[in-house]
């Protein structure tokens, strides 16, 4: 599948995400096709299209995709202070 050949693919960047280091373009577009595919067989295309989706979080089953985080990176995340 597609998203097994995209995920992990790597590059001289990388960004912290929620589920881990996203390694690059393509490895994010593999994590987002992974979370379409999850959401559509638990909850179905009708609400998919919809926008009544309560959750796009990966199952617990879905962790090949997740990129490790032991890779150091010299950006950090900002957040907003309120």
């Amino acid at each position: 599948m597609v998203i097994d050949q995209l995920g992990g693919i790597g590059s001289s960047l990388s960004v912290p995400a929620k589920g881990g280091r996203i390694k690059s373009l393509a490895d994010g577009l593999a994590r987002a096709m992974a979370k379409y595919v999850a959401v559509k067989e638990r909850e179905g295309l009708g609400p998919i299209l919809s926008g009544r989706i309560n959750s796009l979080e990966l199952p617990e089953s879905s962790t090949a995709i997740v990129a490790s985080t032991d890779q150091e990176s010299p950006f950090k995340i900002k957040c907003c202070p309120e």
